[in-house]
Parts: C-alpha cells; structure tokens; sequence
C-alpha cells in the first residue's frame, strides 16, 4: 500500500516490498541470510504502469469495501480456508491503507454496517480478536499490534482504540 503512496516519487517497488513483508504471514519461516527470490509484484509495480495503477486507485473506497468485506466474512457461522485468506489479505490492505494514509483511520473508528451480526469497528476488532478461527486471530493480533506501534498519535491512536475496545468488552473476552 505504502507503494500507492509513493507512487510520484517512483519509490514503488521498494514500499511494495516492504508492506509485503511485514503484512505477510508465510515470509516469517524464511531462514536468516538466505537470498531473496524475484518478486514479480514489486518488480510490476516498479514499473510506469504498476506507478499508473497505484495512482489511479480509489483507497478510500477500496478501504470501505475491504472493512465491509471483513464484517461480512467475520459474520459467517463458520470460516473456510478461502475465507480466511480473504481476511488476510482484506487485513493487509486496511492496514497499508491506513498506515499510509493516516486520514482514513477516521473511517476506521466510525466504521458502521447495517447487514449481518458486526454493525461498528469495535465489533469488528472483538470478533477477530475472539474467532474461533485461530489463523484469524493471528492475522487480528498481527494487523492492531502493527497499527498500536505505527499509528499512535493523537488524531489517530490505534492503541487508545484497542484498549478501549478490549476494557469496554473485558468480561466477554
């Protein structure tokens, strides 16, 4: 996301890179020294056309729909292996969208949905947090314990947020 961002200074493909790795679950087994492989991705958006996507993309609709996306899956009796990927992925966009544009986290605090059992960003967090799903929880931890160290200033504290949420809802978890 933080490519999307960069995108006038042509620094894409070195952002791209490093959302990747800090977002992506599977790149934690990776052995310490060993080379990295070509990523075609970064590689793609270090192009003139990847920099044309990335300023040509609407995050702030991109970031309602993954939040949407997100309560909807989350509102689901029970997760299947896609669903879980798709909340991996939805994480990883919300949280580049908002570690990059710090601006939409107002979105994010006042997140409301009128369909299924999750209606605000409070509801949001506690049911990811709370998943039976333990990959789902994972990706929750991992996404506010990034966002509580990286978005915490005043106009925008993700860690006053969470602990609110958490002490709000404390005899439920």
């Amino acid at each position: 996301m933080h490519a999307g961002f960069n995108a006038q200074e042509g620094g894409i493909g070195k952002a791209l890179k490093f959302v990747r790795k800090s977002s992506n679950i599977s790149e934690e087994g990776t052995a310490a020294g060993a080379p990295e492989k070509e990523d075609h991705l970064v590689t793609l958006m270090g192009s003139p056309e990847g920099q044309d996507i990335m300023l040509n993309t609407d995050f702030d609709k991109l970031f309602d729909k993954a939040l949407a996306l997100i309560a909807t899956l989350l509102s689901k009796s029970s997760l299947i292996l896609e669903d879980k990927i798709i909340i991996e992925n939805a994480l990883s966009l919300v949280l580049g969208i908002l570690l990059f544009k710090k601006d939409v986290y107002a979105k994010f605090v006042g997140f409301t949905c009128a369909n299924g059992q999750i209606r605000n960003a409070e509801e949001l967090v506690l049911a990811g947090l709370l998943s039976s799903e333990e990959k789902v929880r994972i990706d929750f931890e991992r996404t506010f314990r990034i966002l509580t160290i990286y978005l915490n200033k005043a106009e925008q504290n993700s860690l006053y947020f969470l602990l609110g949420c958490l002490a709000r809802n404390f005899a439920r978890i």
